[in-house]
């Protein structure tokens, strides 16, 4: 078989058996990111309800940056979370921000004092 055959083949097999879900439907590198971090050995149904109540309460990296890692932990318990992996939301964010404001950089560092110590 041709790569591009199978290719195809590939293609109309998600396309008949895709499911419907919301990190899907944006273009937002956040977002995606996002559900990434959250479907990281975490079911995908559990995630679905979880990751749309998380981008209404932070639809962007400026509101999640001030947002201070407490808050965040205790926001990520109920999809239990380790605080590893909410560090990696909270370091991408900070890097992310790292080259658009500097004020942003400094209300990161100022709550995530423990991860930036030079």
């Amino acid at each position: 078989m041709r790569s591009a055959d199978f290719s195809r083949k590939i293609l109309n097999c998600y396309s008949r058996n895709r499911w419907d879900l919301p990190w899907r439907r944006t273009k937002d590198p956040y977002h995606i990111h996002v559900s990434e971090i959250m479907l990281q050995q975490t079911q995908v149904e559990r995630v679905k309800e979880y990751y749309l109540r998380w981008v209404e309460e932070f639809p962007d990296i400026t509101t999640l940056a001030p947002a201070g890692e407490e808050k965040v932990l205790t926001r990520d318990e109920s999809l239990l979370l380790t605080p590893t992996r909410c560090q990696q939301k909270m370091i991408t964010c900070w890097c992310f921000c790292a080259s658009r404001s500097r004020q942003i950089q400094e209300i990161v560092k100022a709550s995530f004092h423990d991860l930036f110590r030079s």
